[in-house]
């Protein structure tokens, strides 16, 4: 009996959505719902089916189950195909997901928008990402660390904090 509990425990455990080796992908008008008052930033993944280092990003980043444990727990994320002309609901209107891309200056892919626990917009940052400089992305944007630093400023930290704790 308290081998079936074990494994019980086990099966439950490894369903957990943050423990899932996938990001949680959700519609774009429900994350964005979701961020509004919540202690989490909003990641936006603007892709194309046929651009190579977005199915990189997919296929490495995007897969290691450390960047994906981060970003559920994190982060409300949802992705939008450049390319597609699927219709969304967008600030009241309904808008296809390539004017959504549009609308936020993408011109190239991959690329990520960030939106804080306000909805209001944080920054955008383009191309491919290693888990390292994926990681680092992430804590500066989930910490809110960009009201105080550049990016570059911060990872320039970081890398100084880690130079010093290897001594």
């Amino acid at each position: 009996m308290k081998r079936a509990f074990l494994i019980l425990g086990f099966i439950l455990l490894l369903s957990h959505p943050l423990l899932s080796e996938e990001v949680n992908w959700l519609p774009f008008p429900e994350a964005l719902d979701s961020v509004n008052g919540s202690n989490k930033h909003m990641l936006v993944l603007f892709y194309s089916p046929g651009c190579g280092w977005c199915k990189k990003l997919f296929a490495t980043t995007l897969a290691d189950s450390e960047i994906t444990f981060y970003i559920n727990d994190r982060f409300f994320a949802s992705k939008i195909n450049i390319a597609s002309d699927e219709p969304v609901l967008w600030e009241e209107d309904t808008v296809s997901e390539r004017a959504i891309a549009t609308a936020f200056g993408i011109s190239g892919v991959p690329a990520f928008v960030f939106i804080d626990s306000e909805s209001k917009y944080v920054t955008k940052l383009s191309g491919y990402k290693d888990k390292l400089a994926f990681k680092l992305i992430l804590d500066y944007i989930s910490k809110s660390w960009y009201e105080d630093l550049t990016l570059d400023e911060y990872i320039e930290s970081e890398m100084r904090l880690k130079k010093q704790e290897a001594k």
